[in-house]
């Protein structure tokens, strides 16, 4: 995929502008075009020319321009005479420059065809059809590469164009996309998107992918009676790398009315204050009245009741800051609007933010969750962070433990709260990092030691990913991690413990890093590397006897050694390693005789930021669900970065989709697993974790944007629960065009029976109600989203801040609380999903990639 985007501004080219007229196509016979299009000759005369004129700023640029006369030869009309096939009708092939320079183009220049034929009895121009072209996109772009233009028929006996019979722009729209068909649309720009070098190439899956779209392309044509006209713009390339034009004008520079030694208009008001709103605040906030008794009406509660289920990630506007104002008593009694109360703040304010402080002191108390969206760089004012922190110290430790990646990125924001609040020349005596959300985490370390343990692996991880980026940021994350560690010393026996423990995982990530890279370095097979690797880890006691050490990724596992025989090399370029670790004590003494053991992978060269995100959503979202008593069998593995570039993943026995069918199918495969007597001969209890995994899944991948699915990245387990792995791609991103909404394939859905079937039902019922939960929850997981926009998450940094969007977008919000339409939207996505027919080829295209390498 090209990384940057090359450009070159139209004022910039002073070079005339050029189109080149190919051809003029049919797609079906000829015969069929005849009601189509009235003036259209019954024979071929091969004498058909086009009228090309220019537009720009509403007016004709020149003189309309014809193209080269063409003589009725044998060539011109070979295979054609019958008048019957289908194909080009006529070929030009004519380059035709027009008398404007790029440079001179406007914003709304367009290029109008009209096509003629020549009549055969008394040599007549026969007006066919005309279409149009906008050259500029609505971005502004101009466009390239080759065109197919609808051509519209002209009225039955007409002898004169008329390229204002519509606006250029609904006329273009329409000659392009003639069917109206938005996936037709799409499938457009993505063909233009992967020309233009901005999605990612595979060379194999691009040569069936290109071939399939032009052949949806034809079958589109076929189905209808138009003529098609192609035209060829020009493109610019510079040492091989493609331009794209941009349109640019630069504005007048216009003298200033009474000011004339400013060189343009200036608003004088210009970042002032406005009197009138401040007024107005002011008045509403120091009102005497006794709003201590007042009630909202029926159609106030409905209104407050909306603003206070916005999500965090929507702004208020200012006439609903003064209504919940107004109604602060009656709110209080809700912990779920202490948030939007403090949004309505401001907390420059000195006589206001004593107000309001007073009323937090007394308002309801929210919990955790809503205590994570305090922790934001929204809100700067100590008291509020203050409070968020009071409300985690009240969170049981597994709550903690759930948000620890967010909590320990909102450290990064002390950093702001102290900067802003120093160049207020505010009394602060102590430095930021001793108060907040460092000092609290410091001390849950010192109660916790699964939470010290995960603490400063998330520390070391955002001291090295922010060393480049930013590096006060890396220093305060190092300063807190250096009072963690002074802390854990004060602490006593236990302390000390918990830093041997650390100190013993870091030289076992050291270890295996350079393994990694040093089997990565050595020539020959697989194989051969795999011996190797064996033999390294036999002979190392830094593998082999751990002496009872917690594993980084899950500090509640107690490890002896690692178990050199069972470890594999994975073939991809890295080079993953999955090691497998025993986890009873009489490994010392008899190697061969652990029968318990917990498996890992530990890859090199990955940041895997992203995939312990996802995975920490998904432990969330099962939280959720099974506190609403929906239990969807899912399986949030444990995955851990321990450093930008590398880090562990559990490793879940289980097998690929692919190697499923390719052994039968899901439903043979748990007959050998999960056989019964049962009219369907598998446990029932196997179908229905199958059955609940696939829906749990579905609606979570749906929601996070997940992509790149294939049937190597869903696993399905011997007890029938699926799983999905490798993410890779989140927040709507995918290598492939168009994926389906959920991965629902025909394989995927036949284990659950035939269509309308009871097990079918079963599943869109549990995804129905999966997602009705997840979205009554929505805005705990955006609030999720929104502390980790500074975390250097690879989808996340693409477009930060349209992320918290993404996710909200695939809420449906708009919906509201409507059931039926929440219902329907569901089997809408359903639907679409298992009728993707794309989706379908890209799978088989991957599925005989991998077979053939394997």
């Amino acid at each position: 995929m090209q990384r940057e985007f090359n450009y070159i501004l139209s004022n910039d080219l002073d070079i005339p502008l050029s189109i080149n007229i190919l051809s003029l196509e049919c797609a079906r016979e000829r015969s069929s075009y005849m009601r189509m299009y009235p003036n259209i000759l019954n024979e071929i005369t091969g004498q058909m020319f086009l009228k090309v004129s220019l537009y720009s700023n509403g007016r004709l640029v020149g003189t309309t321009m014809p193209t080269k006369y063409v003589t009725n030869t044998k060539e011109s009309t070979l295979g054609k005479s019958e008048g019957l096939s289908s194909g080009k009708i006529q070929t030009w092939n004519e380059w035709m420059e027009f008398p404007i320079k790029y440079s001179e183009l406007t914003r709304d220049s367009f290029v109008h065809f009209s096509v003629w034929d020549i009549s055969g009895s008394d040599c007549k121009e026969i007006f066919i059809g005309e279409t149009i072209m906008t050259l500029f996109s609505k971005r502004g772009t101009f466009r390239s590469d080759i065109i197919d233009l609808r051509l519209d028929p002209a009225e039955k006996g007409a002898t004169s164009d008329n390229p204002w019979k519509m606006s250029p722009k609904s006329a273009f729209k329409l000659a392009k996309y003639p069917h109206g068909d938005e996936k037709m649309n799409e499938l457009m720009k993505k063909s233009k998107m992967h020309l233009n070098g901005l999605m990612k190439r595979v060379y194999f899956l691009d040569k069936i992918s290109l071939s399939e779209i032009e052949q949806i392309k034809a079958d589109k044509k076929r189905k209808c009676n138009w003529l098609y006209l192609s035209i060829k713009l020009p493109t610019f390339t510079y040492d091989t790398n493609p331009f794209t034009l941009i349109f640019y004008q630069e504005e007048p520079v216009l003298p200033h009315p009474f000011m004339s030694f400013v060189s343009a208009y200036v608003d004088p008001e210009q970042d002032l204050e406005n009197l009138y709103e401040s007024r107005h605040h002011e008045m509403t906030r120091n009102c005497q009245g006794d709003d201590r008794n007042l009630k909202p009406s029926a159609q106030m509660k409905h209104h407050l009741e909306k603003i206070i289920k916005k999500p965090s990630c929507v702004p208020i506007t200012s006439e609903e800051r003064d209504v919940i104002w107004k109604f602060r008593y009656w709110l209080m009694k809700f912990p779920s609007a202490l948030t939007k109360f403090v949004r309505c703040i401001n907390w420059e304010i000195e006589s206001e933010v004593k107000q309001a402080i007073k009323f937090i002191n007394e308002w309801a108390l929210c919990d955790a969750a809503d205590a994570l969206e305090l922790l934001s760089d929204q809100f700067i004012h100590p008291f509020v962070r203050n409070y968020a922190v009071a409300r985690l110290q009240e969170a049981d430790d597994s709550v903690i433990l759930l948000f620890l990646p967010q909590l320990v990125q909102s450290i990064r924001y002390e950093v702001n709260v102290f900067l802003i609040l120093s160049s207020k020349d505010l009394n602060i005596e102590q430095s930021f990092e001793d108060h907040g959300i460092a000092s609290f985490l410091v001390d849950k370390c010192t109660k916790n030691r699964e939470i010290a343990i995960l603490l400063y692996w998330y520390l070391k991880v955002e001291i090295e990913a922010n060393e480049r980026v930013d590096k006060a940021v890396s220093e305060l994350f190092k300063d807190v991690l250096n009072k963690m560690l002074t802390a854990l010393d004060q602490l006593g026996v236990i302390g000390r413990e918990i830093k041997i423990t650390i100190e013993n995982q870091l030289k076992l990530v050291n270890g295996l890093e350079n393994l990694a890279k040093n089997i990565a370095d050595e020539n020959g097979r697989i194989d051969y590397k795999r011996d190797l690797c064996i033999q390294r880890l036999s002979e190392d006691e830094t593998f082999t006897k751990l002496h009872s050490l917690s594993l980084p990724v899950d500090p509640r596992i107690t490890v002896y050694g690692i178990i050199p025989e069972d470890t594999k090399l994975f073939s991809s370029k890295q080079m993953p390693m999955k090691l497998t670790f025993a986890t009873n004590s009489h490994y010392i003494n008899e190697i061969n005789s652990a029968n318990d053991n917990y498996t890992l992978l530990y890859k090199r060269g990955d940041d895997l930021r992203q995939d312990q995100l996802v995975v920490q959503m998904i432990k969330v979202m099962d939280m959720l669900l099974k506190k609403e008593k929906l239990d969807l069998c899912l399986t949030p593995y444990s995955v851990l970065a321990t450093s930008p570039t590398e880090g562990f993943v559990q490793f879940i026995k289980a097998y690929p989709f692919r190697e499923v069918n390719n052994q039968g199918g899901i439903r043979a495969m748990l007959k050998k697993y999960r056989p019964a007597k049962t009219p369907e001969d598998i446990e029932t209890e196997a179908l229905n974790n199958y059955t609940k995994s696939l829906a749990g899944y579905s609606i979570i991948c749906y929601i996070l944007g997940i992509g790149d699915r294939h049937m190597d990245n869903l696993l399905l387990c011997e007890n029938g629960k699926m799983f999905h792995v490798d993410f890779g791609y989140i927040l709507g991103r995918d290598p492939k065009p168009f994926p389906p909404p959920m991965k629902l394939n025909s394989d995927i859905m036949n284990a659950l029976g035939v269509e309308n079937s009871d097990r079918r039902k079963m599943f869109v019922t549990y995804c129905y109600s999966a997602f009705c939960i997840l979205r009554r929850n929505a805005n705990l997981i955006l609030n999720l989203f929104q502390l980790m926009l500074d975390a250097g998450i690879p989808d996340i940094a693409v477009e930060k801040d349209k992320a918290v969007e993404k996710v909200l977008h695939r809420f449906h919000l708009d919906l509201e609380d409507d059931e039926e339409k929440i219902y329907s939207k569901i089997i809408s996505l359903i639907n679409e999903s298992t009728s993707d027919r794309f989706a379908a080829i890209m799978d088989v295209a991957h599925d005989f990639k991998q077979n053939y390498l394997n």
